[in-house]
């Protein structure tokens, strides 16, 4: 067998199994992407539903105390004293919320708990939450920024307009609410090495991320790809670029609807997608399996070749002999069918039967024998003796 014709069939051999085992790993691949996507998709859905329930929450915090009878006709007397006394146990009922503070309805503040030096009469107009709550007079909850006042840490505010029985609006009652206290469950989300959730106000700003542990800055990370299309309504998962850390992450992302916060879901691409060590067992599975290909296809190829071989001798040796048969002048040796008709003839036949070769092939052993011996069958006799036992008929001249 050629190397040519060994190569091939060993490829016919191996083929099938390759073509099997490319298409399971890439089908196994597919399907772990698909499930880690599928993860990341719900987590980023989860952190969205519990961000959403915890400023639900202090959004309605903010609109019981505000709808209080006796609060809104304090509010609506002036009496601002009496009011933020209504409030004295906020702060300490809810940690997370760190001051709060009522204006007119210019944003000037008349009086604040707990109190803050120079503070009171200050006008807030130019605050985000001012322009919130005063663009439709309804609740709204601020971006994050450093408070004024002492200690400076990261805060949002939410507002809420403060109206009297005719719905005219008298007042805003303005919550400080601790940042890191309020997101702090954020940080205990576990999304494998590498791998954390952030949020993010309305403008992009960072309000919680494990990476910044300043309590005192506000990080802008509106130009992150991620934060940009959740900012703009869109929930996906996908491979994008972070030009903040300058590395590429695996992000799912959600908007929190009213609020306008989002939520992202990150992780290092080579953590998020272990596929190799996903993928450890398959491939040694079809590894082996190759092997084994390979080493059963080498000792079909080589049983093979060794038939081939052998038949091959085997059939120089007849051609041999029936050559050496072939150019004998002094014995006949001829060789009939199983229906007693001549097959071959040698050069001793011709000579002593007296027929050339191309004379008595096809015929019949018949005409050798007299007219009483066909009469008595015994050219059928000998034929089937000569079938039996599987020879030649031969005459010899000396």
């Amino acid at each position: 067998m050629t190397l040519i014709r060994k190569i091939s069939l060993f490829a016919i051999i191996l083929l099938p199994v390759l073509l099997v085992a490319i298409y399971s790993i890439l089908e196994t691949r597919r399907q772990l992407i698909k499930r880690i996507y599928e993860e990341r998709a719900t987590m980023a859905s989860l952190s969205a539903d519990m961000l959403k329930e915890k400023l639900d929450h202090l959004s309605d915090l903010g609109l019981a105390f505000s709808s209080r009878p006796v609060f809104k006709r304090y509010i609506s007397e002036q009496k601002w004293a009496d009011a933020i006394n209504l409030m004295n146990n906020v702060p300490s009922d809810f940690p997370y919320i760190n001051r709060v503070f009522i204006t007119d309805i210019y944003g000037t503040v008349m009086t604040d708990d707990p109190a803050a030096i120079g503070m009171r009469n200050t006008n807030q107009a130019t605050f985000d939450w001012y322009k919130g709550v005063s663009r439709k007079w309804e609740t709204y909850l601020s971006e994050v920024y450093i408070r004024p006042a002492k200690p400076q840490i990261v805060i949002a505010s939410l507002a809420v307009p403060v109206k009297d029985s005719g719905g005219n609006i008298k007042g805003i009652l303005v919550m400080q609410v601790n940042i890191s206290r309020l997101l702090e469950w954020s940080s205990s989300v576990s999304i494998g090495e590498s791998g954390f959730v952030y949020i993010v106000d309305q403008n992009g700003h960072i309000a919680a991320n494990p990476d910044y542990t300043q309590t005192d800055s506000v990080i802008d990370y509106s130009s992150v790809p991620a934060v940009q299309k959740a900012l703009n309504n869109k929930k996906n998962v996908e491979i994008l670029y972070n030009p903040v850390v300058k590395e590429y992450r695996l992000t799912a992302y959600a908007r929190i609807p009213v609020y306008g916060w989002a939520v992202i879901v990150q992780q290092e691409v080579h953590a998020a997608l272990p596929l190799f060590q996903s993928l450890r067992f398959i491939l040694g599975f079809y590894s082996l399996v190759i092997l084994l290909s390979i080493g059963f296809g080498w000792t079909i190829i080589r049983e093979i070749t060794r038939r081939l071989e052998s038949d091959e001798r085997s059939t120089k040796s007849e051609e041999t002999a029936f050559l050496l048969i072939d150019s004998v002048q002094d014995y006949a040796f001829f060789m009939l069918d199983p229906d007693g008709k001549i097959v071959s003839w040698n050069k001793g036949a011709e000579n002593i039967k007296g027929y050339k070769e191309e004379e008595i092939l096809g015929k019949s052993i018949e005409i050798f024998y007299t007219n009483e011996d066909r009469k008595n069958g015994v050219p059928a006799t000998n034929l089937t003796n000569a079938e039996k036992n599987g020879r030649y008929e031969k005459e010899g001249l000396r």
